[in-house]
This record gives structure tokens, sequence and C-alpha cells, in this order.
């Protein structure tokens, strides 16, 4: 019925109960199950941290060590962004390519990740670059939901000069895409830190600028480098002035975890990481 198992549909509200249980502090336990009882969300959260050899049997068991994995923070930034995903995607398929700006995500995020599993002296988990992808972008998503005039006038500017969706935005309004972002995830209680990270995504160089941003505008610039970009059509972004220079070392290790497989916790030679 579905050629795919991540075209599996999440069950109408089941993302929202998951949320509320989230809200009130239910235990990895409580959450598990409820994951497990839906087989899209299932999918959707394995894919997410790699994990794709689920026994039903043992599913919940699975999922229980997957959150303590990844942590609630990570794991509330994979709600909300498998809910505003799937609204656009619903609201009006023409819109925005879903599925296209959530393999960019999903391949930003898992590069960052890949990158902080080679490099434990930044003392950050790989779920957080993972979780840090899957929102970078997701202030496209909330404008071709709220306001689809404005984001048709970004889009239709975007092909015509074959810049990347941030630029063409930055060019029409007085302001940055990802001031949009922070302003929602801060409503949806993301965590402060990965909110900071992304409100800023587009500042210049400074010395005092967190490992993570520099790591997410690396991924997302290899990303683009890969052709894995959010845009329908051939367009082109830059770094920041002062980071290709800044950052040689990051940029060429992240081209060649782009080479392997970008699932976290697989770091066996060959494969791919950006099957559809």
């Amino acid at each position: 019925m579905f050629k795919r198992p991540k075209d599996v549909p999440i069950q109408p509200g089941v993302v929202g109960e998951i949320s509320k249980l989230v809200e009130v502090g239910a235990d990895y336990g409580i959450l598990a199950n409820a994951i497990a009882h839906d087989p899209g969300l299932t999918v959707r959260f394995a894919r997410n941290l790699g994990l794709f050899d689920f026994q039903s049997s043992t599913r919940s068991i699975e999922l229980y060590g997957a959150l303590e994995k990844s942590g609630i923070h990570s794991f509330r930034s994979f709600l909300t962004s498998t809910v505003i995903s799937g609204t656009v995607v619903s609201t009006d398929g023409s819109l925005l390519d879903g599925r296209r700006l959530n393999k960019h995500s999903y391949v930003t995020g898992c590069l960052i990740g890949r990158y902080l599993e080679n490099h434990p002296e930044y003392g950050l988990s790989p779920y957080e670059g993972l979780a840090l992808g899957a929102l970078h972008d997701i202030g496209f998503l909330l404008l071709a939901v709220s306001s689809p005039q404005a984001f048709k006038a970004v889009s239709d500017f975007a092909a015509q000069t074959g810049t990347s969706f941030d630029i063409a935005f930055s060019c029409i309004y007085p302001t940055s895409i990802y001031q949009l972002s922070a302003h929602a995830l801060n409503a949806w209680r993301i965590s402060p830190s990965t909110v900071d990270l992304i409100k800023n995504f587009d500042v210049s160089l400074s010395e005092n600028m967190a490992p993570l941003r520099l790591l997410l505008r690396c991924a997302d610039f290899i990303s683009y480098e890969l052709g894995i970009r959010p845009e329908p059509f051939h367009a082109t972004t830059a770094l920041p002035p002062g980071f290709e220079e800044t950052l040689v070392a990051e940029l060429d290790e992240m081209r060649e975890i782009a080479r392997g497989p970008l699932r976290i916790g697989d770091n066996r030679s060959g494969g791919t990481a950006i099957a559809a």
C-alpha cells in the first residue's frame, strides 16, 4: 500500500497527545509505549535516529533506549518538526516541497551529529546536532502556512536570482527568516540554546561564536554542495565572510563524512547518506 515505510501516515492527534505527555513530565517508558502504538511516528522517529530493525515484541524497549540516548530536548524538537512538516504538506503541497525540505534538514542534522561523534571534546550529544538540523529551516514551513503570498514572493525571487530561500527573504524583507523561526520555537518551548543558535544562524563570524552554530553553517553549506537543498530549482548559498577561510578543517571533515553513511552511531565505511 505504501511505497516506503516513511510514507506510513501518523494517526490524527497522536503527536498532540504525546506532546502533552512530554509537557507533564511523563517518563521515557510511557513515551516509548505511546510512540510504539503509532507505526507512522515509530518509523519517523527510528529513521531520525538511524534505527531500522525494530522487532514488534521489543519495540517499546528499543524506543525507550532511543529516548534515553537522544534526550527530551531533542525529542521535543523532533515532535515539533514532525507536526509543522505535516501541516505544510497537508495544507498545500504546491507551496513548498515538504519532502525536499525535510531531506535537506535531516542530512544537515546528520552531518552535525556524525561530526560530533568524532569530536567528543565538544561535550555535545550527536542528537543535539540532529535536532538542530531538523529545525534550522523551519521558518520556511511557517511562512508557507501563515503567509502563502509572502512565501511565493520569496520563492519567485529565489528562482529568478538562483539564490537560496533565506538569502531571497533577506533581500525582500528587513529581517532574517531565522528571527521568525526563533519566535515560533520559543513558543513551542524548544531549548533556549537551540533557539539562540537558529536565531543567529546568518550573523557574521565572531570570536565568541558558539561551536555548534559554526557546525550548523558548515553542514547546511555541505548539504547544498551535495545538491540536497530545499529549493525545487538550482540554487546556491554562501557562507558569511570569514567562515570558509576559518573553518577549512571542519568543512573538509564534513565533506569526508558525507562520503559515508550518515546515520548516527553507524561508523561503517561505504554506503551513502543521501538516500531518499
